[in-house]
């Protein structure tokens, strides 16, 4: 069972390919065709305006991506091809570094969090130790004996 994003992903490219001019859309496959309108939502609703570009339609995410796709395997050059190939890598690229660096922050927020736990716990011990009432010793009888004599001679 597909996902219903894909389903109206797919719906829109329906849309889109519909939309394009007949040299461009004699270069997809007719089998690719065939699977976007056999696979599409059938109850989603998106309306292409013709009067816009590509990039100002008010697509999903996954369209953009599916039309990236037809695009680079379908519709354009080999040079055409190298730079949307480029373009790719760098997105990668990018995203793989911005993950990268959220990881890093979550570490150091992570450390700085620990660090603040242990300085409060430190803080919190030390505050335990000075405020707690003195520890007395129990002493066997004859330990007191002998010490209060000690003490009487120590005088």
């Amino acid at each position: 069972m597909e996902s219903t994003i894909y389903l109206n992903s797919l719906s829109e490219l329906s849309e889109i390919i519909k939309n394009l001019g007949e040299k461009i859309r004699a270069k997809i496959p007719n089998d690719v065709i065939d699977y976007i309108e056999n696979n599409k939502s059938q109850t989603y609703k998106w309306n292409y305006n013709p009067d816009l570009p590509l990039d100002e339609q008010n697509m999903l995410p996954e369209t953009e991506e599916l039309l990236t796709a037809i695009y680079r395997d379908y519709i354009c050059t080999d040079a055409e091809k190298e730079k949307v190939d480029e373009v790719l890598v760098d997105n990668e690229n990018y995203i793989e570094e911005s993950n990268r660096n959220v990881i890093e922050n979550e570490k150091i927020e992570k450390s700085l969090n620990v660090d603040t736990i242990a300085q409060n716990y430190k803080y919190r011990e030390e505050e335990f130790i000075s405020n707690s009432p003195a520890i007395v010793e129990k002493q066997n009888f004859f330990v007191k004996i002998i010490n209060k004599i000690k003490s009487i001679f120590s005088k």
